[in-house]
């Protein structure tokens, strides 16, 4: 089996959010960079990255490599509200960048087993109900959500950003360490992660305080989770 490429480590993907962008027009900087396990998200009416970069007018980024789980023709599925544009392997596999209703739209590359290809994809969200969820179909195997076990991310990438628990059930807020009045406390509880020695690890916006770790606890295991 295929060691992870070098720099890159299993656990999903680079994430980049947006705000107050035109779908048509350079995005700019982003306004969180975090690690997204998976590609799964209904946000409904609410906005994206707990709420950090609004309801409407937002986009995402998510950068990083896949590993095929079997060779053969490989299909791809996003559902999507409003807009989408997957690459994998260099090859633009999705392309539906418009206004839209959810929806699934369907293509697909060859790949072989355990090898590694770049992955990126893009979305945006205009105004209304907004989605967007990654799966696919190997051969041999029934459609499913990307696990995070297939997806893997940038080391430094995520470094830079402040990312330092792959592992949290919280896959989705601002994880860069930042000061609690960065953030709304109108979108739910400000969250800090605090280490042994009493280093932040994440702060971020929980919207319930609703967590079962069970045997997946955030790794390296945190001293203190504090809401506030």
């Amino acid at each position: 089996m295929s060691n992870a490429p070098q720099g890159f480590q299993a656990g999903g993907l680079n994430a980049y959010y947006f705000k107050d962008l035109s779908p048509n027009q350079s995005w700019g900087n982003a306004a969180v960079q975090t690690l997204d396990r998976q590609i799964n998200f209904d946000w409904g009416y609410g906005g994206a990255a707990s709420g950090a970069v609004g309801n409407d007018n937002f986009g995402a980024s998510w950068k990083g490599k896949i590993k095929a789980i079997a060779t053969g023709w490989t299909n791809f599925f996003t559902t999507v509200d409003d807009g989408v544009h997957l690459k994998v392997g260099g090859q633009s596999v999705i392309n539906q960048w418009y206004d839209q209703a959810a929806t699934e739209h369907q293509g697909g590359i060859w790949m072989q087993a355990d090898q590694f290809y770049d992955i990126e994809m893009a979305y945006y969200e205009h105004g209304g109900s907004a989605s967007m969820k990654l799966a696919w179909q190997a051969p041999g195997s029934t459609k499913q959500i990307v696990s995070a076990n297939d997806l893997f991310y940038d080391i430094g990438a995520a470094n830079a950003a402040g990312v330092k628990l792959p592992n949290s059930t919280i896959t989705s807020a601002p994880v860069k360490p930042l000061a609690l009045s960065s953030f709304d406390a109108r979108f739910g509880f400000v969250t800090s992660v605090q280490d042994a020695n009493s280093n932040s690890l994440a702060v971020g916006v929980a919207k319930t305080i609703d967590f079962d770790f069970g045997s997946a606890a955030p790794s390296p295991m945190p001293l203190l989770i504090t809401f506030v």
